[in-house]
């Protein structure tokens, strides 16, 4: 009897540690397909040009153009997850005009326009082999009496492309803005302008 018992006891613990195995190899499927999907939608972009300036924006995004004569050339949001607005802008620019000079600028405006700008970080760079200048800003977006204040946080780009300066911008709320990142970034290495493209 006893030797029939331990029997079943055996069978019993491979079948639970078949089951376990299985629920284990089912989930970490899932996850790879969920992956591998992820990745796939992520690659997926939308190429827009504009006045000499080319970028693939993420796949399903709203692409607004900019108005012959804006700086702004595109400016685009997730309509189904809109935390992230990238930002294409082209400024005037020269020989003698140098990274300060337009950050400053830019800078000042911000200053004047939004409620507790602020400038977190700045500085020459190398971006992709191209000398940049990076500006992290933050600044306090309200709502009115409707809702509670909301901390945004930005990143410009700045390339001085003759005959215009490039600027390329991510803003997010501050607490998604770490996670927008690395897409931002893969955003601006598809940015293109093509010297003496006209508006």
């Amino acid at each position: 009897m006893a030797a029939v018992w331990q029997s079943f006891r055996d069978q019993l613990k491979k079948a639970v540690d078949l089951s376990t195995a299985a629920v284990v190899l089912t989930a970490l499927t899932a996850l790879a397909l969920g992956l591998v999907l992820r990745a796939v939608v992520d690659a997926r972009v939308t190429v827009v040009a504009r006045a000499g300036v080319r970028a693939e924006f993420p796949a399903g995004w709203l692409v607004e153009r900019g108005l012959a004569g804006e700086e702004m050339i595109f400016s685009a949001v997730n309509p189904l997850n809109p935390v992230a607005r990238y930002t294409v802008l082209l400024l005037p620019s020269g020989e003698g005009i140098h990274f300060n000079d337009l950050v400053f600028s830019r800078n000042y405006a911000r200053g004047q326009q939004l409620d507790s700008y602020v400038v977190l970080d700045q500085s020459e760079v190398i971006f992709e082999g191209k000398p940049a200048f990076r500006v992290r800003y933050a600044y306090v977006r309200t709502f009115g009496s409707a809702a509670l204040p909301e901390v945004i946080e930005g990143m410009d780009y700045y390339f001085l492309t003759l005959p215009r300066a490039l600027v390329i911008s991510l803003e997010a709320p501050g607490d998604r803005f770490e996670s927008q990142l690395s897409r931002f970034k893969t955003f601006v290495a598809s940015v293109r302008y093509a010297e003496g493209g006209g508006k």
